[in-house]
């Protein structure tokens, strides 16, 4: 279960870290609480998709094999404006 204690002392550690250095107990330590933390996000997110509900039916059309292409749009670059370098901005 992810608390507020769990993630000051995840944030402690990260800027001990950053500033002075971990001790081997304090890595551990910290490797530990961050396996926590992450696990608790994946069961959070387990939970929610878990309690996705579909209400639409399927809808019974044929599957594509190959994607639909919707609409094309051509850029045209002259070849004066990229000399120019008016068409890039810097």
């Amino acid at each position: 279960m992810i608390t507020k204690e769990l993630i000051a002392r995840i944030n402690a550690l990260s800027h001990k870290q950053r500033s002075v250095g971990l001790t081997p107990a304090e890595k551990q330590e910290q490797a530990q609480l961050r396996q926590t933390y992450l696990a608790g996000i994946r069961g959070q997110l387990k939970g929610m998709l878990d309690n996705i509900e579909f209400v639409d039916a399927p809808q019974n059309r044929p599957q594509r094999t190959q994607p639909r292409i919707v609409r094309t749009e051509e850029v045209a670059i002259s070849t004066q404006s990229v000399q120019n370098n008016t068409y890039f901005s810097k």
